[in-house]
């Protein structure tokens, strides 16, 4: 099994992962209440897109024999107030003007249940999820592992996600 960083031909894949253990209202609050092909095609430009949460450039993708199998998207929680502001540009730029409202009622939410998404000290780990063809292979794990790798090499003492 290989871990890598994902590239922009792996948008399409991930997005497609990152759509898939998205909770549909979480979806719907996000990218609108789309239906499953136009969200699919916004979250894969998302993905192409060089900066932003949803950027390949915060992805990892496990291969299994060369094929894709699974990814994980993370980051420094540090830098997540600029991620969230390069993803409020970008699904602006391609859903126009409400996403800023729909962003902000999501935020909004989250900051009224007294939950905190992710802190500076730590490396957020935004999703993960493995095809179903490789689940119980234990590439989950790996990539779990490959996270906490990522935390140490940004000086960071521990990973969270947020469920």
């Amino acid at each position: 099994m290989l871990i890598r960083p994902a590239r922009r031909e792996d948008a399409a894949l991930a997005a497609s992962l990152i759509y898939e253990v998205l909770p549909s209202d979480v979806a719907a609050k996000l990218l609108g209440r789309l239906d499953r092909d136009r969200a699919l095609a916004i979250a894969t430009q998302l993905v192409a897109s060089r900066w932003g949460r949803w950027s390949h450039r915060q992805i990892w993708v496990a291969e299994v024999g060369g094929e894709p199998a699974g990814i994980f998207l993370g980051f420094p929680g540090a830098d997540g107030g600029w991620l969230d502001l390069g993803f409020a540009w970008n699904l602006t730029r391609l859903t126009g003007w409400r996403a800023i409202g729909r962003l902000a009622r999501f935020e909004w939410a989250l900051w009224r249940s007294g939950s905190v998404e992710f802190t500076a000290a730590e490396f957020y780990i935004d999703s993960l999820a493995v095809l179903p063809q490789f689940r119980g292979q234990g590439i989950g794990s790996a990539l779990l592992m490959a996270a906490e790798r990522q935390a140490e090499a940004h000086g960071l003492g521990r990973c969270s996600l947020f469920v």
